[in-house]
């Protein structure tokens, strides 16, 4: 994500300059064949006009540029503000990431797109890479998409109706209440709260008949992406924000895409760590946190280490066709004086800070460790890579 504080901090000299931002982090990719993010923001363009609220975004090409050149190959852009700008934004963004010459998955300017897989190949290996989001937005910015752009974007079921009365006065009550709740109640009762308040991003965990279309056309798109690639793995945009807990509609819909022929689930839109989950023989990693973040800005939950992120390093033997190990690279957002958000792994993190910030910082990873394996693994927490033994 690439929010205003991030927007205002990376403008230098005259244009933008978003590699201080990845700098740090990219030593981690260079071992890699390939690496996949989810671009959580339009790039569409200075016309349509860049951020300036704290959850409408959309962010200049340089961002992207700046990703890419610290290792990242393709981008994921199916998610709930893949729409922020509308689908002329979302044309936008399609053309200024082919002007950089980078890969994306999710996002079509055409129906007959969008029914084809994305497939890479690496050293022989042939790898589907699928991006889809449970909306984008809708009932809060009205961008239903028509007929003949309902296919533009990889969706999980129907955008949600716009409902002209979240832009009025309910949603400034929304926002009293959760100020009096911050201020007034005990954090106790604030985590119980939480999770009815945002348990998942659909209320209704069963597949609807309104969604049918979808399904059938994910299913579809699953089948062609199993017989073209050697290996599946799916972006599912989808979960309760900021929760600690994984929704009844999320975790039916990982395992509906395991059902379907997914080998692996990454999952994003929870905006922190969760666990991950063996389903079937499948991975499923149903959150991996906040890449890049401007921590504690805008729409925000303390408690759940919003600033952290995982990297999930899939090795695949090109022989046989399957998977080897797997790994975590365990990542922090930190918020320097001049406002830029910098990317870090914890590994080179603990190097640079005081003991007593270090002493903190080991108790934060501990806990995300833990919302991720659900149990505490003990040493070696500043390893560079942390596998997942299961």
């Amino acid at each position: 994500m690439c929010k205003l504080p991030q927007l205002k901090a990376s403008w230098i000299d005259g244009k933008y300059n978003f590699n201080p931002v990845f700098d740090k982090i990219s030593g981690v990719f260079h071992n890699s064949n390939y690496v996949v993010g989810n671009m959580e923001t339009p790039l569409a363009g200075p016309a349509l006009g860049f951020t300036k609220t704290a959850s409408n975004f959309n962010a200049p090409i340089e961002f992207a540029m700046a990703a890419q050149q610290a290792g990242f190959d393709c981008f994921a852009i199916a998610n709930n503000h893949s729409l922020d700008r509308g689908v002329e934004g979302l044309f936008n963004t399609i053309e200024n990431l082919k002007s950089i010459n980078a890969e994306f998955t999710g996002g079509y300017k055409t129906s007959e797109e969008s029914v084809i897989p994305f497939v890479k190949q690496i050293n022989g290996l042939r790898i589907a890479i699928l991006s889809y989001t449970y909306g984008t937005n809708s009932e809060w910015l009205g961008n239903e998409l028509d007929d003949s752009h309902k296919d533009c974007i990889d969706l999980f079921r129907k955008q949600d109706s716009f409902n002209s009365a979240k832009q009025g006065s309910s949603s400034s009550l929304i926002t009293h209440l959760k100020n009096f709740a911050k201020k007034y109640l005990p954090q106790s009762i604030r985590e119980k709260i939480k999770p009815i308040v945002i348990e998942d991003c659909v209320k209704n965990p069963d597949l609807l008949p309104c969604d049918k279309y979808f399904d059938n056309k994910l299913k579809e798109k699953i089948r062609l992406a199993k017989g073209t690639a050697d290996v599946v793995i799916m972006y599912m945009h989808s979960g309760g924000q900021f929760n600690s807990k994984v929704g009844d509609y999320t975790k039916n819909l990982a395992h509906r895409l395991i059902d379907y022929g997914c080998d692996y689930v990454i999952g994003s839109h929870p905006h922190c760590v969760l666990n991950y989950e063996i389903y079937k023989d499948k991975f499923i990693a149903y959150s991996l946190g906040n890449f890049c973040y401007t921590p504690h800005y805008g729409y925000h939950y303390d408690g759940v280490f919003s600033d952290y992120s995982m990297i999930v390093n899939l090795y695949l033997d090109t022989n046989e066709k399957k998977l080897t190990r797997k790994t975590i690279v365990v990542t922090k957002t930190v918020l320097e004086s001049n406002g830029n958000s910098v990317v870090y792994p914890v590994s080179l993190l603990v190097k640079q800070i005081s003991e007593k910030e270090k002493q903190q910082l080991e108790k934060d990873v501990r806990s995300v460790l833990r919302r991720f394996f659900g149990d505490d693994i003990g040493c070696g927490i500043w390893q560079e890579e942390i596998d997942i033994v299961s």
